[in-house]
């Protein structure tokens, strides 16, 4: 249930942040690029917080 909280808020987060970002981080779709890279970044993020705060 913590993993799934943190992928579905690292993902708002990302796309409320993702029209600030350069294109260098803008993600493609069905594509491994830096975008997916920073929102993966931001989900295990989320995750670790949420673990250490439950």
């Amino acid at each position: 249930m913590k993993m799934l909280l943190a992928i579905l808020l690292g993902n708002v987060i990302y796309l409320l942040i993702a029209p600030l970002l350069p294109n260098a981080l803008a993600h493609n779709i069905f594509q491994l690029d830096a975008g997916l890279l920073f929102d993966f970044g931001i989900c295990a993020g989320l995750y670790l917080l949420i673990r250490k705060v439950a």
